[in-house]
């Protein structure tokens, strides 16, 4: 995702954190299935890590 926003920014010059967030909701749509789970268990051991969760 990360060298399709920054070709996508260089051609229509636009920014790269803007064309990451639009992608982003693509590709959540695309592999929701396999991408949420695995999202949760990262926000939760950065979570433990940062004490916001017991």
């Amino acid at each position: 995702m990360q060298a399709i926003a920054h070709s996508l920014g260089e051609k229509y010059n636009i920014a790269h954190g803007l064309t990451n967030a639009t992608l982003l909701d693509v590709v959540f749509k695309q592999y929701r299935e396999s991408v949420y789970k695995k999202l949760y268990e990262m926000a939760c051991i950065v979570a433990s890590h940062l004490h916001l969760v017991n």
